[in-house]
């Protein structure tokens, strides 16, 4: 408390004793004596003056503690830092002693102890490191720390001409090491180029911690203080709140780093300070606005595009745009518009250069497809192309449209472009791209596209049964991608049902106006077994079973109207495994019904299998065919036949890995041969429960806005979790099953309405309940943390578990109540 007193102004401390003590008069009162011993001392008391012998500076060859003196490698306003070696080792560091002259400041002791303090907790790679610390034989202080041969960060991109990529990723790693700090409760205060060492081989380190700032760790408000003036900082790199000598807090260093990103991009720094006096350097850091890097690199001319690799256009065009945003961003004036952490900064550059889009740009749908454009060039290129060409052809209708005679063939001509422009993105661009990794919120924009063309053109023409329809069925495909749970989807459940609502309205409508209108009835099925999806995901599975039953039976009647029709009859064997994923499959809400959910699945692959089937959509049958395998198997595993479970998930797996190698470029393809590793994780061999993981980690790499690949994600490290805990690997099982359990929580902080999810998530806190209760019994000094962590997850589960249940509307038997007293037992043996 001494220490932390320290670091405040001297008429702000007895406020602070009275807050900090808390009502503990003796604890204040031997603060208080410590503190009044230091303001009346004199400085010589402390720390005797060197004698006049030896006031001159250290010579080669002196000796300090154990180390010998080789040259001096630096000096600031408050030490002094030598080259030495410790001669009993061999080992070559650097030593850093209170300057001469500042022995008479006590704040220059003060900070040098701060120093001391922040070096000993920081243990980072990229931060050279506390070696160890003493005092000489005349009392004064000195610091031992890792000595780093290297370039300060500016000049070795420059000497090495390294690109603007290559900048960035060493960028990042500056970064890393300064989110360390600040996780250690460290603000270093003088980040700057001189201050960031590149070594040889292309290691960074963070160096001076000289005027760190070590933050209190017991007051949410930190400590204030005193205002240091410039001679404590850096002009060119300090935040506007440390010219003004403000609280300094992470988000200054967030800044100070912003000038040595902008630094290293342009060549020059953002600001040119006429001089240091205090005025001018406040008037250019707080209130001059930086120019933008693409457009001050032209500044530096010759001289930043020679070093970058770049020529003079091109170095401009990799700088505008998100580089641009992300260090302006970083260089705002108000600490509250920075990144929050240093961590943020690296990880939006990460995005930017893999090509997503940034958090520093605002986050407009016409932004993330403009990025999903750029990453996708050669998927979207042929769809691109033929919107090119119909926008020319209906430019080119309307010009000619302008010169002819009858208004009315000329309305005629636009109505018909126009509805042709809607149908086709909505159909044949938005298919095109539908199944492309990260295709999901580009597929949102393309549909509300074509949609309000259509509901323009339904204005104009209410007695067209096929524009209604084209409507209705637009409004299916936006459903499906706001919030199909069993496909890409942006997560937004509540708007789905209302999209599909509307197509099922819609579909009803036609169909009662006309009962030959086959295209009405499909549109009616697919209605209906779309929004029996999102039912069952929201709670309501008796609804939902309702819905599947319904389009089953109007597929079947198109499959008996056209037998002949393949998709109708391949239509026909999907409607019914969708049955029986809600009869009794347990990874869906379902009825219980396992028997019912079994038969229907043998159905469909006797339809699928029948003879005469591979003429049913060729690649969309083999991929049901193996759908269908997937879900018997699981059903196969739960009745305890597991030599045929195992067999046909085998099956399944084989038929979908093929049609992975037949075309790589599909997302679905690729998450069907994750879900059959999954499948095959507890029943067959460890690794498929890891190729599992890898490839729902890569989905959801590729597409963070599809909200499926997170839950997929988290199911599968949980299953990873129960294997390796059934093979007695309790610690990596936790680990695992940890990983799951954050993933739920970020999800369904955006998605409170999954109830799936929610009781997912109950079902990981239970399980991890039953590990720390395993590993409670286990001999160890950690026994009794174990047994606590045991009970508290547990009461968490339980309540997540039942808040979930209490959502559905149907039976559901999955084991969770055989979970919940499995658990129960092991928390109450747990000691």
């Amino acid at each position: 408390m001494f220490e932390a007193a320290l670091e405040l102004p001297t008429d702000r401390r007895a406020a602070f004793l009275d807050e900090a003590c808390r009502g503990d008069l003796e604890l204040r009162r031997e603060v208080a004596a410590l503190l009044g011993f230091l303001d009346d001392a004199h400085t010589g008391d402390l720390f005797p003056p060197l004698p006049t012998d030896t006031a001159a500076p250290l010579v080669l060859g002196e000796q300090i503690g154990p180390y010998r003196v080789l040259r001096e490698l630096g000096s600031g306003g408050m030490g002094v830092v030598f080259l030495a070696e410790r001669q009993d080792v061999g080992k070559r560091v650097a030593l850093k002693l209170v300057r001469e002259g500042g022995l008479a400041s006590a704040d220059s002791i003060r900070r040098f102890l701060v120093e001391r303090r922040v070096l000993a907790r920081l243990e980072h790679p990229n931060i050279a490191r506390l070696l160890d610390a003493g005092a000489t034989e005349y009392r004064v202080p000195y610091l031992v720390m890792e000595y780093v041969e290297g370039t300060p960060i500016d000049r070795y991109c420059d000497e090495r001409q390294l690109p603007v990529s290559d900048r960035l990723h060493l960028f990042r790693t500056v970064c890393h090491a300064v989110h360390h700090a600040h996780q250690s409760l460290v603000v270093h205060r003088d980040l700057k180029p001189s201050n960031i060492l590149v070594t040889t081989d292309g290691q960074v380190k963070l160096l001076d911690f000289g005027i760190a700032k070590l933050l209190a760790e017991g007051s949410p408000a930190g400590l204030a203080e005193p205002r240091t003036g410039l001679l404590m900082l850096t002009p060119e790199y300090a935040s506007p709140e440390q010219v003004r000598g403000e609280p300094v807090t992470t988000a200054s260093d967030v800044y100070s780093l912003g000038v040595v990103l902008y630094q290293l991009l342009t060549g020059h720094r953002p600001y040119c300070l006429a001089s240091r006096a205090p005025a001018e350097v406040e008037r250019v850091v707080c209130y001059s606005v930086p120019e933008r890097p693409s457009s001050s690199v032209m500044r530096a001319g010759n001289e930043a595009v020679g070093v970058r690799r770049h020529s003079l256009d091109r170095l401009q065009r990799a700088l505008r745009g998100d580089l641009d945003t992300i260090v302006l961003k970083a260089l705002s004036k108000e600490p509250g518009r920075r990144y929050l952490s240093a961590a943020q900064l690296s990880d939006d550059l990460r995005r930017h250069l893999d090509g997503l889009p940034v958090i520093a740009r605002k986050d407009t749908a016409r932004y993330r497809t403009a990025k999903f454009f750029v990453r996708h060039r050669i998927g979207v290129a042929a769809a691109v192309l033929m919107l090119g060409i119909l926008l020319v052809g209906v430019a080119a209708t309307a010009w000619q449209a302008q010169r002819a005679e009858a208004q009315r063939i000329i309305a005629e001509e636009r109505y018909r472009d126009v509805r042709a422009l809607a149908t086709t993105v909505l159909f044949e661009i938005h298919d095109a791209v539908a199944d492309l990794p990260g295709a999901t919120r580009a597929r949102a924009v393309l549909v509300r596209a074509g949609l309000e063309y259509l509901n323009r053109l339904s204005s104009q023409s209410r007695g067209d049964p096929g524009l209604q329809r084209e409507i209705a069925q637009a409004y299916i495909r936006l459903g499906v991608a706001q919030g199909n749970p069993t496909g890409a989807n942006l997560g937004d459940l509540a708007a789905a049902r209302v999209s599909l609502g509307t197509a099922l309205f819609m579909a009803r409508g036609l169909l009662a106006a006309d009962s030959a209108d086959l295209g009405a009835r499909r549109t009616l099925a697919l209605a209906h077994e779309k929004l029996g999806d999102v039912r069952a995901w929201t709670g309501d599975v008796s609804g939902a079973v309702g819905d599947a039953r319904e389009a089953l039976r109007q597929w079947g009647q198109l499959a008996g109207v056209q037998p002949e029709n393949a998709p109708a009859r391949l239509a026909v064997a999907i409607s019914m495994t969708k049955l029986g994923d809600l009869l009794g499959h347990p990874a869906f809400p379902n009825l219980g019904d396992r028997a019912g959910a079994e038969k229907q699945y043998r159905e469909a692959l006797a339809l699928l299998e029948s003879p005469g089937s591979d003429s049913v959509h060729g690649w969309g049958r083999r991929r049901h065919n193996a759908l269908v395998l997937e879900r018997l198997g699981a059903m196969l595993k739960l009745d305890g036949r597991h030599d045929a479970a195992v067999t046909a998930l085998g099956r399944s797996l084989a038929l979908r890995e093929q049609l992975r190698a037949e075309d790589r470029t599909s997302a679905d393809a690729a998450r069907d041969v994750a879900v059959s590793h999954e499948s095959l994780c507890e029943a067959a061999a460890m690794r498929h429960c890891r190729e599992a993981v890898s490839l729902y980690r890569a989905l959801h790499a590729a597409d963070p806005g599809n909200v499926q690949s997170v839950t997929d994600l988290a199911l599968a490290q949980s299953e990873l979790s129960h294997v390796l805990a059934s093979q007695g690997r309790l610690s990596a099982a936790l680990s695992e099953l940890d990983r799951s359990t954050s993933l739920l929580r970020e999800f369904l902080d955006s998605n409170r309405g999954n109830l799936p999810a929610g009781r997912q998530l109950g079902r990981n806190l239970l399980r991890s309940s039953l590990l720390h209760a395993r590993l409670a019994a286990r001999p160890g000094q950690q026994r009794l943390q174990h047994a606590l962590q045991a009970r508290a997850l547990y009461a968490s589960g339980r309540q997540t578990l039942r808040a979930a249940l209490a959502g559905r509307t149907s039976h559901e038997d999955d084991g969770d109540d055989a979970l919940l007293r499995e658990a129960l037992a092991a928390v109450t043996r747990a000691p």
